[in-house]
């Protein structure tokens, strides 16, 4: 009742069955875009309080998630290996508010999101590093 976990995965082959672009056959080639893994799991455990309306919960969640190989152009000349994120969160749950205290990317990976070619220039966006940081919800 007080510990739960999740699990998920994807996968995609999805490649090119024709595709020239007049200067380079693209068949079997892998779609841009399209992460080949997507994985994630989390763990948690609830402790329940009921001493006070103040402090009513604890609840306790690591995650991790994992996603690529994801190529940037049709040729797959440039792409992002399969990186990981791990994650952790602890919430303090009362009956008029909840607070959460997380993190993200905790091992702080380097990774990239998002490539594009404009202007015979290409750009590459980074993934966020690591966060720590806190949410606060109130019940009214």
């Amino acid at each position: 009742d007080r510990l739960g976990a999740a699990a998920n995965y994807g996968f995609t082959d999805a490649r090119f069955i024709e595709y020239n672009n007049g200067k380079l056959d693209m068949k079997d080639k892998t779609l841009p875009y399209a992460p080949k893994n997507t994985i994630y799991g989390e763990v948690y455990y609830s402790i329940p309080i009921s001493v006070t309306d103040y402090l009513q919960r604890i609840l306790l969640n690591v995650n991790a998630k994992a996603v690529g190989d994801i190529y940037w152009d049709e040729a797959n000349l440039n792409k992002q290996s399969i990186y990981g994120l791990l994650g952790a969160q602890v919430r303090l749950e009362g009956r008029h508010y909840s607070l959460d205290i997380w993190g993200k990317n905790l091992t702080d990976s380097s990774y990239s999101t998002f490539y594009f070619v404009s202007i015979g220039h290409g750009f590459l966006q980074q993934g966020r590093p690591r966060q720590i940081g806190a949410t606060l919800r109130c019940y009214f």
